[in-house]
């Protein structure tokens, strides 16, 4: 997640002139799709399964990354250390909820 973060800022600042947080999710993209496309291969899932493996592993990485972007900014405010506990667990709580539901209806769908 930091070096998608630091080549992201790296990215921005040298085609843009500043950051942006769309790039975050282009190369979480781009990072999962050769693992991804390895994972599907060796374990011989369906066009359908692995494409869903990648969606899913590129939306954990990006929305990850851009929580922590968020968090790192150098114009918020600094957090103690209990608010920042707080924050991660509503996030992570939210996080294994979602990851928790869209597994489920993948289940249901028949492509898990």
């Amino acid at each position: 997640m930091m070096p998608l973060l630091v080549v992201a800022g790296w990215l921005g600042r040298r085609l843009s002139g500043r950051e942006a947080w769309w790039w975050i999710p282009a190369l979480a993209t781009a990072a999962t799709a050769l693992p991804s496309l390895a994972a599907a291969v060796l374990a011989e899932t369906g066009l359908l399964a692995g494409l869903g493996g990648w969606l899913a592993v590129t939306a954990a990485l990006a929305t990850t990354t851009l929580v922590a972007r968020r968090l790192l900014l150098p114009d918020r405010p600094q957090l103690s250390g209990g608010a920042m506990f707080g924050r991660v667990a509503l996030y992570g709580t939210l996080a294994v909820i979602t990851a928790g539901t869209l597994a489920s209806i993948g289940l249901y769908a028949g492509i898990g």
